[in-house]
């Protein structure tokens, strides 16, 4: 990973047991130019991916992904995650199978039960019901579907990735052999890690699937900054209108001992109380502060680490910082 300038480098890090690596997740509350101009400055300093947050009422995902993937050559690009409750599958194929065709084999797509339905009057599938969906999706994608206007798609199928905090639809997900691996909104706790990827291990470990093929991504906020008050006076409003919808009441957080009743409470009070809440769930501080973290996210089991809004007061500076904080192979 690059550790000064804007050299080009080989992104990620071998381990002895398994690829670590970096990646960055946009949100459309920014214009197609600006998040593009981003995406393409990870890429040239070493990233793995980015990944594009698929919330209503921002700007669409989609967009920014076909516009990142024409104007890059390396980094994976999709939207992660796409809120199942507003896609039906057959329309989510069609813009999956097309940005395969723009991306290649850099093309990602996320899925999850879903947030901020109530903004179009729908609330979220059950785990089971994704787990029912993510299988049509596949089969319009693979060809066996009996509907026929997806034949342009067949084979046109993306890095498959599922959204959860949850250990059930965690299990699921990495029972699927088409699904690569899980993404964690706001997660950020090693030990909450380790019990996902223990999860994932264990399924995998019962079937002829490689254990270690399956990804677990972390997806933590992040605002790159010494000014610990100005990163709080930020993460902390984002975090209250942000968990409700992407984390809800989740085993992740009855792991830390809280429900959403007790957080919105610590989230609406004085900073100071707020701000071991939002260490859970967010990375603040400085470069040095964020090695010596991600170090015990990676030992966790984490194989990315892709930080999420908003990045810092100024996102190119804090995409620079996080380029330089990728460990040493030996550390890991």
């Amino acid at each position: 990973m690059a550790r000064s300038g804007d050299e080009t480098v080989e992104a990620g890090v071998e381990t002895s047991r398994r690829r670590v690596s970096l990646g960055i997740a946009l949100e459309g509350d920014r214009s197609h130019q600006d998040i593009t101009k981003l995406a393409k400055l990870a890429e040239k300093l070493g990233f793995d991916s980015v990944h594009l947050y698929e919330h209503l009422p921002h700007r669409p995902a989609w967009a920014s992904a076909f516009l990142i993937a024409r104007e890059t050559i390396r980094v994976t690009v999709g939207p992660v995650t796409v809120p199942a409750l507003a896609y039906d599958p057959l329309v989510l194929a069609r813009f999956a199978a097309a940005l395969k065709e723009v991306a290649g084999e850099r093309a990602l797509l996320g899925i999850s039960r879903g947030a901020f339905g109530e903004l179009i009057g729908r609330t979220r599938p059950r785990v089971e019901e994704l787990a029912a969906y993510l299988k049509e999706l596949h089969g319009l994608l693979r060809g066996n579907s009996s509907s026929p206007t997806v034949d342009w798609a067949i084979g046109k199928l993306p890095k498959i990735y599922v959204g959860t905090s949850g250990k059930r639809l965690g299990a699921i997900a990495a029972a699927m052999p088409f699904v690569a691996g899980v993404v964690v909104d706001n997660l950020w706790d090693p030990s909450y890690a380790r019990l996902m990827a223990s999860n994932a291990r264990e399924v995998r470990e019962s079937t002829t699937m490689d254990p270690e093929g399956f990804e677990l991504i972390a997806r933590p906020f992040c605002y790159v900054s010494d000014d610990r008050r100005a990163a709080l006076s930020t993460l902390v409003p984002a975090l209250k209108t942000y968990l409700v919808q992407l984390v809800g009441n989740s085993p992740m957080l009855r792991h830390m001992g809280l429900d959403l009743e007790s957080l919105e409470e610590i989230l609406e009070g004085p900073l100071d109380r707020a701000e071991e809440v939002v260490r859970k769930f967010a990375f603040f501080g400085t470069v040095s502060e964020l090695e010596d973290h991600l170090v015990e996210m990676f030992k966790s089991g984490v194989t990315q680490v892709c930080f999420g809004y908003p990045l810092g007061p100024s996102p190119e500076e804090a995409i620079r910082s996080i380029a330089r904080a990728l460990p040493p192979p030996d550390v890991l």
